[in-house]
């Protein structure tokens, strides 16, 4: 097809398209929108999914949440519920602990030592906490002191310095009285 003139004996106008150019225009347009489109229903798809993948996590953290929340409040009620069971004992105890101290104090009101304070043969000025029978006893000739035992300073528990003294004193035979 020829093109045609928008106006007769107009050389600069421009010329009418053809139909076939017109529709083949058209036709490119509507490829082009319709890959935008695509590409834009593509984008939406995806940030769709997005999005309630995002809603699933949150609603997951939510849950997770609830639990730590519900544990907790549980965990406070057993500690409150403890708590409240401990102060009762405690007030017990010291009710009896009040009830013995005032029974003792009208017993007796004098100071005994919890050990027996003893004076030793040869020794009339001094006291010591040995009984007799400690004192009667006598250190063999040949008995030697374990030397890896340190004294005790009293940084550390005392019932496991006495349990390894005890041991070492084992090792090496010697009596209780020793």
């Amino acid at each position: 097809m020829k093109e045609i003139p928008l106006h007769e004996g107009d050389n600069n106008s421009n010329p009418l398209p053809t139909p076939e150019k017109e529709i083949d225009q058209r036709n490119n347009t509507i490829q082009q929108l319709e890959a935008a489109l695509r590409e834009l229903l593509e984008r939406q798809t995806r940030e769709v999914a997005l999005a309630s993948k995002a809603v699933k996590r949150a609603k997951e953290l939510a849950q997770k949440q609830q639990a730590i929340l519900d544990e907790a409040e549980k965990r406070g009620k057993d500690r409150l519920e403890r708590l409240e069971k401990l102060e009762k004992l405690n007030s017990k105890t010291q009710t009896v602990a009040n009830h013995r101290s005032k029974k003792a104090e009208s017993k007796d009101r004098t100071w005994r030592p919890s050990t027996v304070m003893t004076r030793a043969p040869g020794r009339e000025g001094s006291k010591h906490p040995f009984s007799p029978h400690i004192l009667a006893v006598e250190i063999p000739k040949k008995f030697r002191y374990p030397v890896e035992i340190e004294p005790y300073d009293g940084t550390t528990n005392p019932k496991h310095h006495l349990d390894v003294f005890e041991n070492r004193m084992r090792l090496v035979n010697a009596s209780d009285a020793i």
